[in-house]
């Protein structure tokens, strides 16, 4: 959804703290990104323990509990963590991936401003 809406301006990777590397979207996720007109049928979950996290600029965390295995286990440091709140659709059906998906849309903007100062 990030790059959609910030095209080339940032670099946007996806990682997880509890990702199975290599799995598809859910098909929850597939069909709210369809309704939206995004493609998600690429896409793969990655580890975070995958990336080089020294060279974002900014890790966004979607909780707090999140973001503490970020500090903890990979050293992320407080002046980059961006942390949002948003719960976890994963088994709560297409209605709660519905929601978390105008979640992400206020909190998208939100990071545009926190990240490059505009509104």
């Amino acid at each position: 959804m990030a790059r959609d809406v910030w095209g080339d301006e940032v670099e946007v990777e996806s990682a997880g703290v509890a990702a199975w590397e290599g799995n598809p979207s859910t098909h929850e996720a597939m069909e709210v990104a369809r309704e939206r007109s995004l493609d998600l049928s690429q896409h793969r979950a990655r580890h975070v323990s995958g990336l080089d996290l020294d060279r974002y600029d900014h890790v966004v965390a979607l909780t707090e509990g999140i973001a503490e295995r970020l500090r903890s286990d990979f050293g992320v440091a407080e002046d980059r963590l961006l942390v949002l709140e948003v719960e976890d659709p994963f088994g709560f059906g297409i209605e709660s991936y519905r929601r978390v998906a105008g979640v992400l849309d206020g909190a998208i903007d939100e990071l545009r401003t926190r990240v490059l100062g505009e509104k």
